[in-house]
């Protein structure tokens, strides 16, 4: 935010069936561009949502494929109860599975022909031209491939904000999802009662940060909990932190082009600062999974809880009458930060659907303003629209951040050379300290070791 069919046998977090009827077969041999939004089998009637006409109408269902996220789960399936009382006889049957499988199910959708609206984001998804060897990514082979609509001449992603549609939307000159919003990835919950019980203020430098987590620790309280367990939650936080100390998008052309080494004194503040950070992790945080540090935070276990802003919402549903707040990760010259983050999933639709003609009228409808507002006020995410302000906690909370605007700037994760090894990027290296569970002893343990993967990996490309 200001953040991402089956083969039966893969393993679903939970199915959300939002009807009954009974399902009619996805995939065929549909052209791949994009049809008009109404067709003619469907009628102008239909459009308006006759129901006498819908009686005469065929029956499909439409198969949506997601991530679990309870709050964006909860909001899509509001949208889609709108969608099906408007269209009566196109129903939604969304399958929701876990974050680490949903690259593996869309695959398999991909291949099998077993979805008609994904999650899917254009955003990041080309390769830069500074960078060697790197292969094209999934999303950019999935359209290589022919699998998802062209939205390029729909009139509806105009109502996208300028930047979403150029750099959330659009690939290699054509448009082909709609997008949820913008994710903030450096930033922290924390809890208001414990920091007011222990006498600290949301710190305002780097160094001021440090100190809160001292004083917590000194008096007991747990500074700081992560989804560890997952690996993806600690790497994002600690691109978020680099995000903080220098640029990050010259930070890897500088890499890139040998400019900037793994071991330079620029880099030595980058990987000191992580360590820092990392020993502030409460105790067993690598048993910790990212499902369960909502729940450490509302029950007091810890003070912090550095994550994307999307968290708001779960916290929100968890626990309303929770007093926490959320803060940009402080840099270190004590100048405001605003979020620093990415564009994050959005919604597309399979190009060889045997249902066309209904997938656009879904993204068509997902896309209209009073839709797209009632659909983003309780997920967390940064709106992607003009003159959409919710009033929410999270809003409250981020107003002099957001004011200094988003940034959509980590990119340092997907910035890696092929063959890169287990340690060649910061928070590659940094995630495997001792205390974390891992090898690496400190922060010049880590660097060294970065280097070294990395040296390898671009020797082996020249």
């Amino acid at each position: 935010m200001k953040h991402l069919v089956m083969k039966k046998a893969l393993a679903l977090v939970t199915t959300v069936v939002l009807a009954a009827t009974g399902l009619t077969g996805c995939g065929g041999d549909a052209p791949t561009k994009a049809p008009e939004t109404q067709s003619k089998a469907e009628g102008s009637q239909a459009v308006s949502g006759s129901t006498d006409q819908a009686k005469t109408e065929e029956q499909i269902t439409l198969k949506m494929l997601q991530h679990a996220n309870e709050g964006t789960n909860l909001s899509i399936e509001e949208l889609n109860k709108a969608f099906m009382e408007k269209y009566p006889n196109i129903k939604i049957e969304s399958t929701i599975v876990g974050t680490g499988e949903y690259q593996q199910a869309l695959q398999t959708a991909m291949s099998a022909g077993e979805a008609d609206i994904i999650e899917f984001s254009c955003y990041n998804i080309g390769v830069p031209d500074y960078t060697k060897g790197m292969e094209r990514s999934d999303n950019a082979k999935y359209i290589d491939n022919g699998y998802l609509m062209d939205l390029t001449d729909q009139a509806f992603v105009k109502n996208f904000t300028q930047d979403a549609q150029d750099s959330a939307m659009t690939f290699e000159g054509k448009m082909y999802n709609v997008p949820t919003g913008a994710a903030a990835m450096n930033g922290i919950f924390y809890s208001k009662a414990i920091f007011e019980a222990n006498g600290v203020a949301v710190p305002k430098t780097w160094e001021e940060f440090l100190s809160v987590c001292k004083t917590l620790r000194d008096n007991g309280v747990e500074p700081i909990t992560i989804g560890a367990k997952d690996t993806w939650p600690l790497t994002m936080m600690l691109d978020g932190i680099i995000s903080t100390m220098e640029e990050p998008n010259a930070l890897a052309k500088g890499l890139w082009t040998g400019e900037r080494t793994y071991t330079d004194e620029g880099s030595m503040k980058i990987f000191n600062a992580l360590a820092d950070f990392c020993s502030y992790l409460e105790k067993g945080v690598s048993a910790v999974d990212n499902s369960a540090t909502v729940g450490r935070l509302l029950a007091g276990k810890v003070a912090m809880l550095p994550s994307g802003s999307w968290e708001s919402s779960t916290i929100e549903l968890a626990d309303p009458d929770f007093d926490w707040g959320y803060f940009a990760f402080p840099s270190p010259d004590g100048k405001q930060m605003g979020y620093i983050g990415k564009y994050d999933y959005g919604y597309a639709g399979y190009a060889k659907t045997k249902y066309p003609d209904a997938v656009m009228k879904w993204l068509e409808f997902y896309s209209q303003k009073e839709n797209y507002e009632k659909f983003i006020t309780p997920t967390g995410f940064i709106p992607v629209m003009d003159g959409i302000a919710p009033d929410t906690k999270f809003f409250k909370e981020s107003a002099s951040c957001l004011e200094e605007g988003f940034t959509s700037s980590i990119n340092l994760i997907f910035r890696s050379p092929k063959g890169i090894g287990k340690y060649g990027t910061f928070s590659n290296s940094i995630s495997k300290l001792e205390i974390l569970g891992g090898d690496v002893k400190n922060a010049e343990d880590a660097a060294k070791r970065a280097k070294a993967d990395w040296d390898t990996a671009m020797a082996a490309i020249q």
